[in-house]
Parts: structure tokens; C-alpha cells; sequence
């Protein structure tokens, strides 16, 4: 400590410091240098520990699809070759700038597309996002959607296992991949996808055998949440015309858990099985959303082979299936509250317009402040559960719901339970 400072001047006169005034001055002195210390460390210390975030962008001026050559972003780079590029991103996040209102087509056919998964080719075929590193986020500047298609040459895009997914204001169209899985998007066990004010429109996934899973996507061991988005006018030779959802089961298992919100789900087609969504084995969340116009063999609107499924103040609507019209729910734990299911109808004498779940079906279902109505079939316009003595029977609880008034059919059958303030 120094002590040079002997004196304090005090208006012009001075005095001797004494002994308890020189300890609170050294006190106050040695408490500013120890925070002073700690300051110039602390700073050191997030200078050479702490990793910068960093990141990159591609912006896209190409709306074909040429040899790729490498993203001179601005200047000359389409969008494979930018995706090329956002793959060796070392972290934060890699965005990819496409124009509103313009198409980018696909048109390199991949001579092997059967090794897309154990050998991806980026050149080639579908756009694939690979990087477990950072997150990729494909975006639309200016006004409306930016339009991907592959003009049928395959799907449009695999997003691969470790992956982070971000996609924005795009419409994906065009994909119809030969071994009938995903048309629009094939995701198996990545990190997160997060798919925002999009439309996923168009797609098939059918293969030479005429089978085919998620016209618009194939979700499997998938964290997903699809807002504000669309999936509409997909087609898939079996199950899932919308969306096939299901877990991932290789080296590990994993369940996907997806959520759906304010997002309209129609017009898709599962030819010999489920129309609108088919899922199994994971979780699913539909939030103030709509499911219509969908048809399938078996089940219109959503299938429900097992897992866990929760519809909240949505509406089910204009579905057909041969025996469920707007749900064929199989098995799995059900919730079902604040929506309506109306106006779908089950083409099979013997199905559900509304909700089947039929002999084999041992779901358990809660159904809460919820209106099944004017929806048709040859016995059972509402609800059908499977009959007595049949090998699994579901469970249906309803409370504070309505099911009354369907166009053709009673609308109740089997045993089901009301816990009270129930119309029917």
C-alpha cells in the first residue's frame, strides 16, 4: 500500500490522517483494486473460454439449378449450391435468402437415389441438409412465399439425423421420390425442425409397387413444430396423404413429438389407408388448426395407431375414410377438447362419420367440450366404439360435449361413458 498520501487538504488547512481514518482509505483502496482485478479477468476469461456465435448467409440469385460450382452469395449462387455451402457452417446459424414470389426448380437427377441415406450425394437429386454443427434456416425476403420444386425428379429434401431446421415462408412442391417415402420432406432423428408460414403442397409419394408413405412429409424420431403453414393436395400410395409421423428405430429409439398449430391440414389423399395424417408410436399436438377435406380407405381426417394425441380448439371437418370419417383411432391415449368435428362422413355401411374406434381399437379417449355433429355413415354418423366381447374395446369418456343431429346415422354406439353435461 502506498503511503505517500499523508495530508488531507480540508478548505485551505490541513490535518494528520489518523489511524482509523488511514484504515478505511486502505479498506476502501484494496476493495477497488480486487473489483478492478476481477473485471479485467472475468473479461479474459469470455475472451479465451467462451465460443463466439457466429454465422452465415447465402443469399440465392439463381433460380435454376446448375453443376454446382460453389455459392458466391449475391452474386452467383442457387440454392443447392447454397445448401452445399450451409452444411460446412462450424456454428450458429447458417441462412439461406430466397426471393418471395420466385420459383426455384430442381432439375440435377440423382443417378442412385437409393443411397441417398448411407451415402448422401449433395449434387444430386433432393436438397440435403447435413449439418449437426449449426442450425440451417431457409427464409423468403420481400413479399409472399419463395417456391422450391423438384419438377418430379425426387423428393425435396432429406434433413438428416443431428440436424437443426429452420423453415420460413417457403413452399415446397414437386417431390415424388422413388422408393415412396416423404414427398416433400423425408426428416429422421434430427434436433429440431421448426417449419413457419409455409405451404407444403403438391407432392406424391407413391413407388412402382403403388405404395407410398407421407405425401408431404415423412417424419420419423422427429422434435417438430409446424405454425401458420399449410399442407394441402399430397398424395401418398398408403398411409399418410399429409404427413406420416412415426418413431425413429435404428441404433436407437426415438419418438417424434410434433406440434401442429394455427395450420390447416387438407385436400391430401392416402389412397389405401389414412388421408390427412397418420401417426404411431409418438406424440402429437394439434392446436387451433383445421383438418378437412382429406380422404383415405380407412381413416379421412387423422389415423391414430398408438402414441399420445391431444386436439385442442381445432375442427375436424369434410373428411372422408371408408370407416373413420374424421378420426380412425386404433390406439393410444386421446384428448380431445374445445373442437368440433363436423361434416365427415365414413363410406364403409359399418364405420364412423365422426370418431371410429372400432373392435380391435384398445385407445383411451377423453372427450371435453367438444361438438361431434352432422357427419354420415350407413349406421354410426358420430362415434362407434368396437363392440362387446371383441378382443380390445376402447375407452370414451365424454364430458360437457355435444354429439347430436349427424346427417345419417345414430350417434352413439357401443358402450361410452359420460362424466356429465353431455346433449346427445
Amino acid at each position: 500500500m502506498i503511503r505517500s498520501v499523508a495530508w488531507l487538504i480540508n478548505v485551505g488547512n490541513t490535518r494528520r490522517i489518523t489511524g482509523s481514518t488511514w484504515s478505511t482509505i486502505n479498506s476502501i483502496f484494496m476493495k477497488k483494486i480486487n473489483q478492478s482485478f476481477f473485471l479485467q479477468f472475468f473479461v479474459l476469461f469470455l475472451i479465451l473460454f467462451v465460443p463466439v456465435v457466429s454465422g452465415q448467409t447465402f443469399e440465392v440469385t439463381r433460380t435454376d439449378d446448375p453443376t454446382p460450382d460453389g455459392c458466391s452469395s449475391g452474386t452467383d449462387c442457387s440454392l443447392r449450391e447454397a445448401i452445399i455451402a450451409a452444411n460446412d457452417v462450424g456454428s450458429g446459424t447458417a441462412t439461406i435468402q430466397l426471393v418471395g414470389g420466385q420459383t426455384y426448380t430442381l432439375s440435377i437427377e440423382n443417378p442412385s437415389p437409393e443411397n441417398d441415406f448411407d451415402s448422401p450425394d449433395e449434387t444430386a437429386g433432393s436438397l440435403k441438409i447435413l449439418n449437426t454443427d449449426a442450425i440451417v434456416r431457409i427464409e423468403a425476403t420481400g413479399s409472399g412465399l419463395a417456391t422450391i420444386d423438384a419438377d418430379g425428379i425426387d423428393r425435396v429434401f432429406i434433413i438428416y439425423n443431428g440436424t437443426d431446421v429452420e423453415i420460413n415462408e417457403i413452399e415446397i412442391t414437386g417431390g415424388d421420390p422413388e422408393n415412396g417415402q416423404g414427398g416433400g420432406i423425408f426428416v429422421f432423428n434430427n434436433i429440431d425442425l421448426e417449419i413457419t408460414n409455409s405451404s407444403i403442397t403438391g407432392n406424391t409419394a407413391i413407388n412402382s409397387g403403388g405404395f407410398g408413405y407421407g405425401g408431404g412429409m415423412w417424419v420419423e424420431g422427429v422434435t417438430m413444430s409446424i405454425t401458420g403453414s399449410t399442407i394441402s393436395n399430397n398424395e401418398a400410395g398408403f398411409q399418410g396423404g399429409g404427413i406420416r409421423i412415426t418413431r425413429y428405430n435404428e441404433e436407437v429409439t426415438v419418438n417424434s413429438d410434433v406440434t401442429i398449430e394455427n395450420s390447416t391440414i387438407s385436400n391430401n389423399d392416402g389412397d389405401d389407408w389414412s388421408g390427412g395424417i397418420h401417426t404411431e408410436r409418438s406424440d402429437l399436438t394439434i392446436i387451433e388448426s383445421t383438418i378437412s377435406q382429406n380422404q383415405g380407405s380407412i381413416g379421412g381426417g387423422i389415423r391414430i395407431s398408438s402414441g399420445n394425441v391431444t386436439i385442442d380448439r381445432s375442427t375436424i371437418d369434410g373428411n372422408i375414410g371408408s370407416l373413420g370419417g374424421g378420426l380412425d383411432i386404433d390406439g393410444g391415449e386421446v384428448f380431445i377438447i374445445n373442437s368440433t368435428i363436423s361434416g365427415n362422413e365414413a363410406t364403409n355401411f359399418n364405420g364412423a362419420g365422426g370418431i371410429y374406434a372400432g373392435n380391435f381399437s384398445d385407445a383411451v379417449i377423453d372427450i371435453v367440450n367438444t361438438t361431434i355433429t352432422n357427419n354420415k355413415s350407413g349406421t354410426i354418423g358420430g362415434v362407434i366404439r368396437g363392440m362387446t366381447g371383441a378382443s380390445a374395446q376402447a375407452v370414451i369418456n365424454f364430458t360437457n360435449s355435444i354429439v347430436a343431429n349427424q346427417d345419417s346415422g345414430d350417434d352413439c354406439s357401443g358402450t361410452i361413458t359420460s362424466n356429465g353435461n353431455n346433449l346427445s
